[in-house]
Formats: C-alpha cells, structure tokens, sequence
C-alpha cells in the first residue's frame, strides 16, 4: 500500500493517505488527496508543503530543483532535504513505535488502512503527552 504522510516539525502527523495501493505514483495520490484541494482552494493562507522530486512543484509545494546550476540552487536543495527531514524521522519513529508497519501487513487492504490510520492517531496521541520514543 502506498502512504501518503504529512508530518509537521513536531513530529505530529498532520494528514494520511492510505487507500491506494503500491503502484500509484506520489504526484497522482498527492492530487487526488483532501490537503491538495484546501491548499488548491485556498484555504489554507499560511504555510508550504515540502516534496521529495515524486511531487510536481507548486505555489505551495516546493520540491528539490533536479539539476542545481548555481550556488543558489544547491543551497536551496540542501536546506529543502535538511527540513523534509523531520517527515523521514517522524517515519522512522512511527515505524519503531508499531513495529507491524515494518511488515507486509497479512490483512485486506481495508483493514490495513484501518491500521496504518489507527496507528498514525496514536502516534500523535504519544507525541503530545510526550510518551518515550521507542528504544
């Protein structure tokens, strides 16, 4: 199944997109999801979304520049990897926390959206009262 994930420096997930299935690619998951539309409707007036180069850059949807030629360029790549980082990180600590994530799932594809979205409101239950990471 292909996830779709939208974490805030705080680590807390902020939107979930879990109901295609591995083939699909980012851009198309992404357009069709709930977040593009409020930020394509303008609702949404502050904040920007960070993509990796599956993304297609838009107003409000920075992706890395594929062929960087100046200075600029490159330090605007290496600052728009280091912040996406916090998602990889969150991923990665969602991912330790409930350990079924790491697996294929032996469920239906409803049922395994049911888990990964399950999982994602717990995960940010455990950020705000500030449960331990797992080790």
């Amino acid at each position: 199944m292909n996830v779709q994930l939208t974490a805030g420096a705080n680590m807390c997930i902020v939107d979930i997109v879990c109901r295609r299935g591995g083939s699909f690619h980012d851009a198309t998951i992404f357009e069709a999801s709930g977040l593009c539309a409020v930020f394509e409707e303008g609702l949404i007036h502050q904040g920007l979304l960070l993509g990796d180069s599956g993304y297609p850059c838009l107003p409000y949807l920075f992706t890395p520049i594929l062929d960087p030629q100046t200075v600029a360029e490159r330090q605007y790549n290496a600052t728009q990897i280091r912040t996406r980082n916090c998602v990889d990180h969150t991923l990665d600590v969602w991912k330790r926390r409930f350990r079924c994530l790491t697996n294929t799932l032996e469920t239906t594809i409803d049922h395994t959206s049911a888990i990964i979205t399950a999982t994602s409101v717990l995960h940010n239950i455990a950020r705000r009262v500030n449960d331990d990471l797992p080790e």
